[in-house]
């Protein structure tokens, strides 16, 4: 029982940020015409919440195991691996993308590994379990993100243009 309602914390905590990162860019936007500063407000949103998803899957896998479906078995024993070493994995891919977003570096390819991710659990969690709607909404800031880019806010812009920019 206390795995679950970690779980609900964490979930609780990563839709509020992200309601709230939502909201702020979309003010700042619309009042300032600013896309640099919108696009760096949803990278940290967006950047944190895979940070604490990933991190709390390679500090405590045990609590991810009841999320993972029949059909991912399959797909894990093809790939000879179990469902820690899965969630490891998949841990260490979402951490990293996360820091890759909040400094906007390879942001783009981020975004893409990040949509990635949340379209296959969307896939296999189905449209109507919460957890996938609320990754729908994750999912359309990062497609966000891959439109407009890091922004000039990013080391991304810093080592395209030089560093005197």
């Amino acid at each position: 029982m206390p795995m679950r309602s970690n779980y609900k914390y964490l979930i609780l905590l990563s839709t509020r940020i992200y309601s709230l990162v939502v909201l702020f860019v979309m003010w700042v936007y619309l009042k300032n015409q600013k896309t640099d500063v919108s696009v760096l407000i949803l990278r940290l949103g967006i950047g944190s919440i895979f940070i604490i998803f990933g991190f709390d899957k390679l500090v405590r896998p045990n609590n991810w195991l009841i999320f993972l479906s029949k059909e991912i078995s399959q797909y894990l024993t093809i790939a000879n691996l179990t469902y820690q070493q899965f969630l490891w994995i998949q841990g260490v891919v979402e951490f990293m993308v996360g820091v890759h977003l909040i400094l906007g570096l390879l942001t783009r390819t981020s975004a893409v590994i990040g949509s990635s991710i949340l379209i296959s659990i969307v896939f296999f969690l189905g449209f109507t379990d919460p957890t996938a709607l609320r990754d729908i909404g994750i999912l359309s800031g990062l497609l966000a993100i891959i439109s407009f880019g890091s922004g000039s806010i990013a080391i991304d812009f810093w080592l395209k243009n030089g560093e005197n920019t």
